[in-house]
């Protein structure tokens, strides 16, 4: 449970809040909280506008400091206190622009290794694209579809949004519920059953209003499309155009996927987080 409430707090109630905003297609290495733009992405993008109101996500960490320069969408770096030092070592990996003062790590949206490497292909654990349950979603789906519409469809599978444990995909797409977790792996598992690479990617989503900032954990998607890998999140949250913050890929998808992830879940758990205008 601890691990359900680091990842995915946002819940429907917080989503619900503001009407959902388009996604906006921005060329590669630009501002942009699209969920379908080309990642990396070194800037992160403007929140909704400051008319829309965001209930704070059950779970989130309001943000401190400059909130004011994330929202017009200018260069912002976020420094995430109280870390311990392999949850900062860990983090060093996606983020070759961090920097260390004490107990805290200063960083970017960050960004993963460009390889495509043959586990983003295969059938694991929790993505097992080869099972029966996802074997039938992906069928369903024409061949070729255009990667934003597959990732509209994994979205319209799920019929409501369920906290509990961090199911495999197949579990998810039988029972068509679970949180951004199931909605990451699921649309990872499809992808792949179509022999797209797919890898699932853990870290922050941040929300801004006109008068607060909130950072909560997060999962979402990434796909190659042949060219570049390109982020995707099928949950909700992407209506309201988060900033996405990378802490790691979940390279581990084997049955201690979960264990694997206790270092970013203690990083997740930081009560401080603060916003800087990027240099």
């Amino acid at each position: 449970m601890i691990l359900r409430a680091a990842l995915c707090a946002c819940t429907l109630a917080a989503c619900a809040t503001a009407a959902p905003a388009p996604e906006p297609t921005t060329p590669a290495n630009t501002a942009s909280a699209a969920a379908n733009v080309p990642v990396p992405v070194p800037v992160p993008a403007a929140s909704p506008a400051p008319s829309v109101k965001i209930a704070q996500p059950i779970g989130s960490v309001r943000l401190s400091g400059n909130v004011a320069a994330l929202r017009e969408g200018k260069p912002v770096l976020f420094t995430v206190h109280g870390t311990s030092a392999p949850a900062r070592s860990r983090l060093a990996l996606s983020h070759p622009e961090a920097r260390t003062t004490g107990d805290s790590i200063t960083i970017g949206p960050g960004t993963l290794p460009t390889p495509v490497l043959e586990r983003h292909r295969a059938p694991s654990f929790v993505v097992d694209s080869d099972q029966p349950a996802v074997l039938a979603l992906a069928q369903s789906i024409p061949p070729g579809t255009p990667l934003a519409e597959l990732r509209a469809r994994i979205g319209a599978h799920f019929a409501r949004i369920q906290y509990g444990d961090f199911w495999t995909a197949s579990r998810a797409a039988a029972r068509q519920a679970g949180d951004c977790t199931e909605h990451a792996v699921l649309l990872a598992a499809v992808a792949r059953a179509h022999g797209l690479p797919a890898r699932v990617v853990l870290g922050y989503a941040v929300l801004t209003d006109d008068q607060n900032g909130y950072a909560f954990g997060h999962a979402w998607t990434e796909i190659h499309d042949g060219k570049q890998w390109q982020r995707f999140d099928a949950t909700p949250t992407s209506n309201l155009n988060p900033t996405y913050i990378i802490l790691s890929e979940l390279d581990d998808e084997g049955p201690g996927y979960a264990i694997g992830t206790s270092e970013l879940i203690s990083i997740l758990l930081r009560t401080s987080l603060d916003v800087e205008l990027a240099p």
